[in-house]
């Protein structure tokens, strides 16, 4: 059997439990191992596998009889030295999200225009998803924008910088949304002012209240609070 990995050569020293992975000169697989970090340069496997049926059944099921958990560390590295597997090496933009900092990061990675353009207008790889039309973004006269993706149904009459406002966000007059994530209806009110933050779907933040986390630590806010 012949299986595929897709790879990444690391720009920088990270940590964090990773699968480094080293490979000869026509790309077959020498070595996989676990790793609590890794160094710039690494090979890293990003989990993506191509192989025949029976051959994923039988790892799944071997796996699972030996109590594993993982089907990389319990299954595919267990039986590697029964197979010939091959990697494949990715190019492109790449984010590891395993932490709340993560998450932060790699989404506000997609303000770069040259990473959004990658991940989303690629011709020979779209992206499907169910479609949720609403009306345009509303920016009123007292809105200001910079930096920032807004999707629609949102309405903006303070200022928003360096963020990502999901569907039907509301921003009051003098409100600041700053290096945040607002997920679908959040409610920023009038004069009040948020900075790297994470709110989940509805939350509302009542007139002149300031939150503010830090970009290494963002603060959340639940899912339906109101603060």
């Amino acid at each position: 059997m012949t299986g595929y990995e897709q790879i990444w050569g690391v720009a920088e020293d990270k940590e964090g439990h990773t699968v480094t992975i080293e490979t000869s000169t026509n790309g077959v697989v020498t070595d996989l191992a676990e790793s609590n970090g890794i160094k710039k340069g690494a090979k890293a496997v990003m989990s993506a596998y191509l192989m025949p049926v029976p051959t994923f059944a039988y790892i799944v099921r071997s796996t699972y009889e030996r109590g594993g958990q993982d089907l990389l560390i319990d299954g595919i590295i267990r039986h590697a030295s029964e197979h010939k597997i091959s990697a494949y090496e990715h190019k492109g933009y790449v984010a590891r999200i395993n932490s709340t900092a993560a998450y932060y990061k790699a989404n506000r990675d997609c303000l770069n225009p040259e990473i959004w353009e990658e991940l989303f207008m690629q011709k020979d790889a779209p992206i499907s998803t169910k479609v949720k039309d609403e009306v345009p973004v509303q920016y009123k006269e007292t809105a200001e924008v910079k930096n920032s993706l807004i999707a629609n149904g949102c309405e903006i009459r303070g200022r928003v910088e360096n963020s990502i406002l999901f569907r039907g966000v509301k921003v009051g007059k003098g409100a600041v949304v700053k290096d945040s994530i607002l997920m679908q209806r959040c409610d920023i009110q009038d004069g009040a002012r948020v900075e790297n933050i994470i709110c989940d779907k509805n939350v509302i933040i009542t007139k002149n209240r300031w939150l503010k986390g830090v970009e290494s630590f963002p603060y959340i806010v639940t899912k339906n609070a109101r603060i």
